[in-house]
């Protein structure tokens, strides 16, 4: 989404180990499901204390579905997740025979 991050974003703490900037959007839309005023977490700039990233080389770093040996790890790697945040606001339908996901008010 190109969102820029700065050290004044407000923060999501998930636990001692990780806390993601949120930042507020004046609107996100996926297809014609569109919201106003939403606040979304910005998943792929965690805050990651220097004792954990040190452990953590490049090797480490793997793409959605390569099943990643840490939790910590594929929150690294975590992009693009509708949460329930966003879905809760609609009817949502998924057929999984064509492979579409409807999204209705």
């Amino acid at each position: 989404m190109g969102l820029a991050v700065d050290d004044s974003s407000s923060t999501l703490t998930i636990s001692e180990r990780l806390a993601y900037p949120l930042l507020r959007l004046e609107s996100i839309a996926v297809g014609s499901a569109v919201l106003s005023n939403f606040e979304v977490v910005v998943w792929g700039s965690p805050a990651i204390p220097p004792d954990i990233l040190a452990n953590l080389g490049e090797d480490k770093l793997y793409p959605l579905g390569n099943h990643p040996a840490s939790a910590i790890e594929a929150i690294i790697e975590c992009r693009g997740v509708l949460g329930a945040d966003f879905l809760r606001n609609f009817t949502v339908s998924l057929d999984f025979v064509a492979e579409t996901l409807v999204l209705e008010r």
